[in-house]
């Protein structure tokens, strides 16, 4: 007994040194590296991921990484840094284990996943290795080529295939619905974060304003890499997190809503999004007292939505249409921006009847 307990701890410091062995060196920035980031968003999107900013020029403020993206699945992540290059060059083309995931180096970038299973990290590559967005894959090792044998698996955690999702399409409908909207709330999160600039001395700036505890400490990260990646991990999941948690409170707290289709609970979604602002949405991702802000500015809109919601309903009757679906997403995008007393002259205009005036009142108002 006393024999494979020795056995069992010894395979478990072999296991942490080795990887304590692969995280044992140094990044560099290269400041002369080529931008993968706009060929590699293109690359994600492509499959299906959804990508987290626009703005590929740049690292994402506060995350140090120049993208993030959802898998299709919702629950695995992919995180893009451009320019940096690993002391070790023995590391380039590796797939490296990190206690929150899987990181694998190229020649001036990394890629981290948050995949549980190193075969999907493969396939991955492999798909990226055989496209044209192969822009420095080169190094790609044919030790670490997707396995044969991983192809039999084929429900992988990287996309589930359309016949199964069809086959399940009933049962799966009202998730499929919070996936999306959770999807679009991350989409508006990136957005919102678009905004923010990154000062000298790597703080996060919205409008030429520092916001506190965001930002410091980058350099010294830089010098750390399995620090860096848990810390990154960490703000990343952080901010899916909180994209998740807003539309489900929506739906909790909005009375009606979910009678109408998708584009309108996304404008509200996206709508309470913009009201929280981005110092609102930058605490609740890391853990500030803003979680009390968040149910207020729901109950607000939420407040104003009830007040236009019969004239939404009759809209919802109208024949489907551009400027109908136009129209019912502008009203609700504008819910925080109509005059007081505005929407109650809308509600007392659609509750006799009065469809069309109402209509006219409220798209004209803004």
């Amino acid at each position: 007994m006393k024999f494979v307990s020795f056995l069992c701890i010894s395979v478990l410091f072999a296991l942490s040194t080795a990887h304590a062995a692969d995280f044992d060196f140094n990044y560099e920035i290269k400041t002369n590296s080529k931008n993968h980031t706009p060929t590699f968003t293109q690359f994600l999107k492509k499959q299906g991921y959804t990508t987290f900013t626009e703005k590929t020029n740049r690292p994402i403020p506060g995350l140090h990484i120049e993208q993030m993206a959802m898998a299709p699945n919702k629950k695995d992540m992919v995180l893009f840094k451009n320019g940096i290059v690993s002391s070790k060059k023995n590391l380039i083309g590796k797939v490296i284990k990190h206690p929150k995931g899987y990181l694998y180096h190229g020649a001036d970038y990394a890629i981290f996943f948050t995949h549980e299973r190193r075969a999907d990290v493969e396939h991955f590559l492999k798909k990226l290795n055989k496209t044209s967005f192969a822009f420095s894959l080169q190094f790609f090792p044919k030790a670490h080529a997707y396995c044969p044998a991983c192809e039999s698996a084929a429900e992988s955690v990287m996309g589930r295939t359309a016949h199964s999702s069809l086959s399940q399409a009933a049962q799966l409908a009202d998730q499929a619905a919070n996936e999306s909207l959770a999807k679009a709330s991350f989409e508006c999160m990136g957005q919102m974060w678009d905004g923010f600039e990154t000062g000298v001395n790597g703080t996060i700036e919205l409008a030429g304003k520092a916001i506190k505890g965001l930002g410091s400490g980058i350099k010294k990260l830089f010098t750390d890499p399995a620090g860096l990646w848990n810390k990154t991990v960490d703000g990343a999941k952080a901010v899916w997190k909180i994209a998740k948690k807003i539309p489900a409170q929506v739906k909790s707290m909005v009375a009606g809503l979910s009678d109408f289709d998708f584009n309108v609970q996304r404008a509200f979604v996206c709508n309470v999004v913009g009201i929280l602002g981005a110092e609102g949405a930058l605490a609740l991702v890391t853990g500030g007292a803003m979680a009390g802000k968040l149910s207020l500015v729901i109950t607000k809109l939420g407040a104003q939505f009830q007040k236009a919601k019969g004239l939404l309903a009759w809209m919802k009757k109208l024949p489907d249409s551009k400027s109908k679906n136009k129209d019912m997403e502008y009203i609700v995008s504008n819910l925080n921006k109509y005059p007081d007393g505005h929407l109650d002259a809308v509600n007392d205009l659609s509750s006799i009847g009065m469809g069309k005036q109402a209509r006219e009142v409220a798209t004209c108002a803004l």
